[in-house]
């Protein structure tokens, strides 16, 4: 694994790697294969997104759907990542986004509100 991350960082294009990859990274403190490959990500710049349980039981939680991003060389400060889990009674696992938002575009957009008014 470390040398397919090592690749695709020299490559400088932005990539994601993104999965129900089944390694509970709040273990890496206790587990030295997790641990291990905590640490090939990060070495190779790959950044966590998500740092929530993203699986759940009533009396577990695991960080087990993973979204790590390397920015490349257009690793910007115009680019900011937005990530979190979507609160979900479907499944055992939450469903987790990233989005990535630029401060340079300025659209008009609607209000992140509802508005709320009687009929006539």
């Amino acid at each position: 694994m470390d040398a397919i991350l090592s690749n695709l960082s020299t490559q400088k294009s932005p990539c994601f790697i993104v999965g129900d990859i089944n390694i509970d990274i709040s273990k890496c403190n206790v587990n030295k294969d997790t641990a291990e490959y905590v640490e090939n990500l990060t070495i190779n710049n790959f950044m966590p997104s998500i740092m929530m349980p993203t699986g759940k039981t009533p009396f577990t939680a695991t960080l087990i759907d993973h979204i790590y991003y390397y920015p490349g060389s257009h690793n910007s400060k115009n680019i900011t990542l937005k990530s979190g889990n979507i609160l979900s009674d479907v499944t055992d696992h939450l469903p987790n986004y990233t989005l990535i938002t630029s401060k340079k575009v300025k659209c008009e957009c609607r209000p992140y509100v509802r508005i709320f008014f009687s009929k006539k």
